[in-house]
């Protein structure tokens, strides 16, 4: 006989109890839901379940009508939503960016080289886009005209430090990415100049912080912890009569111990 948990079991007893009470031989789906019915999970139902499928193997009419029930008890299956694009803040629409800005952007995209410098990744360019459309925007909110200049950019970093509470690498990627369109549209040399050198700067700073990925890395426990922690589930899901909660730790455990034995790509060429 295969063997049944010690919870199940007292629910099919009480199942019987209820059955004979009531005079039924043959349960329907309404019999299972009025058996349930002080309940609001499938709990219950499932373990029935379980074990008149240990018991009763060759009656497949009761848990078809059972399956039944546990299907109308269940609630209602609610889509997954699609998480919400990013919004951008005191950014403008790509057509609300000067023309010749347009134009540069779009020749950027389909792989054009400008004075000379090489075409840039499509990643690269859209992350120029994003950069451009935020400098728009903090322009257009303190009512200036949207051109590159060191007193808009200025003016930007600090909007990126007070709204966005800004880490040094988004400071210096929007510079980097100011300075490669100013280089590809022709600005002047003397602006091309201060940003590589505030580039620089930035780039300097770097060296202090700490990676977001790399930080919640460190927080993570030894690997040895992780280890003793995932036998520690598995030994408790042994001990539990509970057959839903067997279950649960032994999936805990699975979970931490296999993804231990994956690597992690912190960058390329460079796994933890």
């Amino acid at each position: 006989m295969a063997r049944v948990g010690l919870e199940d079991l007292r629910v099919l007893d009480r199942f019987l109890v209820f059955a004979a009470s009531r005079g039924i031989e043959s349960p329907s789906a309404e019999d299972f839901l009025a058996f349930s019915e002080d309940t609001g999970s499938t709990r219950r139902l499932r373990s029935l379940e379980a074990a008149l499928l240990a018991l009763l193997p060759g009656n497949p009419a009761v848990l078809l009508v059972l399956r039944e029930a546990i299907r109308r008890k269940a609630p209602p299956r609610t889509p997954a939503t699609s998480r919400a694009p990013r919004k951008v803040i005191c950014s403008v629409p790509l057509e609300d960016m000067p023309a010749s800005w347009q134009e540069a952007l779009l020749a950027l995209r389909q792989g054009d080289a400008f004075g000379g410098f090489e075409a840039l990744a499509l990643s690269t360019v859209k992350s120029m886009e994003e950069v451009l459309r935020a400098y728009v925007g903090t322009l257009a909110a303190a009512g200036l005209t949207p051109e590159l200049g060191i007193s808009g950019i200025r003016l930007h970093e600090d909007a990126l430090r007070i709204r966005r509470r800004a880490r040094p690498t988004t400071l210096h990627i929007a510079t980097l990415r100011l300075r490669q369109f100013a280089q590809r549209t022709g600005e002047d040399a003397g602006l091309i100049e201060a940003l590589r050198c505030h580039e620089k700067s930035l780039r300097r700073s770097l060296s202090s912080v700490v990676p977001l990925k790399e930080a919640r890395l460190a927080a993570l426990p030894e690997m040895r912890a992780c280890w003793r922690h995932a036998l520690a589930l598995l030994a408790l899901s042994r001990r539990r009569g509970n057959r839903s909660l067997r279950a649960r730790q032994r999936n805990k455990a699975f979970a931490l111990a296999f993804w231990m034995l994956i690597p992690l790509r912190l960058e390329d060429g460079r796994l933890l």
